[in-house]
């Protein structure tokens, strides 16, 4: 038969093997297994794999339906849903306090007003945090500023 053939039957074959398939899927695998060897080798296959499968033991479902059901126990809430809503709530209402009431600027000082309200870093402005302003210094200022340049590169002391 055609490869892809043997790949739609070879994922029904555990269903299959269990008897869980739909009539006709059953019967068009039934005239696939006539034809096909290998196919037929794997169902073998599987149904030894399921024959060996040791039984559950007797009661187990009731045992487990018992456990999942009777889990819960009248009288006793878990106390988290109810905290959980009553934070929803909280949120809730405070959201639409300030939504309702709004909030307003505080008052600026008048030194916050004029940084706010002027250029801070004017394009013209070459200063540099650090750096000397050597515009408006005296000649002797110059010269005493040279000096302490040259003796610090030099190693001497100042």
């Amino acid at each position: 038969m055609s490869g892809t053939k043997c790949e739609w039957i070879r994922e029904l074959i555990p269903d299959y093997a269990a008897g869980r398939l739909a009539d006709g899927e059953k019967e068009s695998a039934d005239l696939h297994f006539k034809d096909c060897r290998e196919c037929c080798d794997e169902l073998d296959l599987v149904r030894l794999v399921f024959s060996s499968r040791a039984a559950h033991p007797e009661g187990l479902a009731d045992k487990i339906n018992t456990a999942v059901h009777g889990r819960r126990v009248a009288g006793r809430r878990q106390w988290w849903g109810l905290a959980a809503a009553a934070v929803a709530v909280l949120a809730i209402g405070l959201n639409m306090t300030l939504d309702r009431t709004g909030f307003t600027d505080l008052p600026l000082t008048e030194s916050e007003f004029e940084i706010e309200s002027e250029n801070l870093w004017l394009t013209d402005d070459g200063l540099i945090a650090g750096a000397p302003m050597l515009e408006g210094l005296s000649d002797e200022a110059l010269t005493q500023f040279l000096e302490e340049l040259t003796a610090g590169t030099s190693g001497g002391a100042a």
